[in-house]
């Protein structure tokens, strides 16, 4: 008669109590080495001392945290570099890698060893810099190409990185172990990569200026600009920059800085970004240019409302908004009802739409007040 699948339950209970039980005798009774718990093992091995027993655990025991702790206590160095080359594990071939001082097999394993972890070690320990700068440039993986870069002095190799490799942190390292300045400035001029924090760099205002002229990067220029002593220049390329970048921050950022009213006034009528618009006009005070502003935002397909605000805010004889020769009378009204929707605070004297004022006038940052 068959056992049932209750009994069959309670033996299998007994047989596990039973091999816990034996287990625990057998440990009782072998060195620690060689208990069945590899946290057991691998704490006697930071114990042992004997050469012939680290041998052989590095070799065979069957988990690599054990096999790992017993490699970093051998001094066998054709044992090490056999472990390093064959061990299945990344982490055991790694901790014989840190251990081994033959150059020339350290650079094999560099070159040829599968894991990136492996390869990084070995990285760590090479002295031949032109093995390092291919390394830096070839290897797949960016992390053994960041420990690579880390060892390198080659200011020539670490420009070529600065501005080729694909990875961000990569090129950052190179960058800071640039130092030659003629090569700083041709890694900001690469336009691809690193030029702001390339100009970061410069002290010779030479070349900064050169950076300032040539670099098509607007980002660059900026950061060039913000580095020139020479103020002409300066206001050339900060006039340039906010006639000419996309990015409307920076153009913004140089409007800011222009003092020359005639670039202003220019951006005022021409930019295409509003928020550059406004804030030229928010440095004109010659009436004539600001009727011109108002003049040409009006009749622009996309008017930005704040910018007629702005600048018909700003002129100080308001009969003169009445002598705008208009292309159409019609353009006369829509600015008139542009304005019509504005009212400065009572308190701090600030544009704000009517609809956003309260009753005595205040905007919300004056509402509180008395």
């Amino acid at each position: 008669m068959g056992l049932r699948k209750t009994d069959e339950g309670i033996l299998d209970h007994i047989l596990d109590a039973l091999g816990f039980v034996i287990d625990g005798l057998i440990n009782l009774f072998r060195p620690k080495w060689r208990h069945t718990d590899s946290q057991v093992r691998e704490a006697a091995v930071g114990r042992l001392t004997d050469p012939r027993l680290l041998t052989r655990i590095a070799q065979k025991d069957e988990s690599l945290s054990v096999r790992g702790a017993a490699v970093q206590k051998l001094a066998d160095h054709a044992l090490l570099a056999a472990i390093a080359q064959q061990d299945e594990s990344d982490w055991v071939r790694e901790a014989a890698v840190e251990k081994l001082t033959d150059n020339a097999l350290l650079s094999e394993i560099a070159q040829k060893d599968q894991s990136p972890s492996v390869r990084k070690a070995a990285v760590r320990k090479i002295t031949d810099h032109a093995l390092l700068a291919a390394i830096a440039q070839t290897d797949a993986h960016e992390d053994v190409r960041y420990a690579a870069v880390c060892e390198l002095t080659d200011q020539t190799v670490l420009a070529e990185i600065a501005k080729t490799d694909p990875e961000e942190d990569v090129r950052k390292r190179a960058m800071d172990n640039l130092t030659d300045q003629a090569l700083l400035a041709e890694v900001a001029l690469s336009g691809k990569y690193n030029g702001a924090d390339a100009v970061s760099k410069l002290t010779d205002q030479s070349l900064i200026a050169e950076v300032a002229k040539r670099s098509g990067n607007g980002g660059t220029r900026l950061a060039a600009a913000r580095m020139l002593a020479d103020q002409e220049l300066v206001q050339s390329v900060y006039a340039e920059i906010a006639r000419t970048d996309d990015d409307r921050y920076r153009s913004l950022e140089a409007v800011w800085k222009l003092t020359d009213k005639s670039v202003l006034a220019e951006l005022a009528l021409n930019s295409r970004h509003p928020e550059v618009r406004r804030n030229a006009v928010s440095q004109l005070k010659d009436p004539s240019a600001l009727i011109e502003v108002v003049r040409s935002e009006v009749e622009r397909t996309n008017t930005d409302d704040w910018v007629c605000v702005y600048a018909a805010g700003r002129i100080t004889n308001q009969a003169l908004l009445a002598e705008i020769a208009w292309t159409e009378r019609s353009r006369a009204n829509k600015l008139a009802e542009i304005l019509g929707r504005f009212s400065r605070c009572a308190l701090c004297g600030e544009w704000w739409e009517t609809e956003k004022l309260d009753w005595k006038h205040r905007c919300g940052g004056c509402s509180g007040a008395s």
